[in-house]
């Protein structure tokens, strides 16, 4: 699978809806389609945990 596939995989996935007020800022969302029921929303406390993973994350990244 090539890059480009992947993005192209990845965004079909995701929903991308600006942010009102905020330039360059946007909520990502799981795309929902009939088939599928999408959870409640995050808590803070998991939104947190969320953030700090991802940032963990890309420290690993060389």
């Amino acid at each position: 699978m090539g890059s480009g596939t992947f993005v192209d995989d990845f965004k079909q996935g995701l929903e991308f809806t600006p942010v009102e007020g905020r330039p360059n800022l946007v909520a990502i969302r799981p795309r929902r389609n009939g088939s599928e029921t999408i959870g409640a929303e995050m808590t803070a406390e998991e939104w947190d945990k969320f953030e700090k993973d991802v940032a963990d994350a890309f420290e690993r990244v060389p």
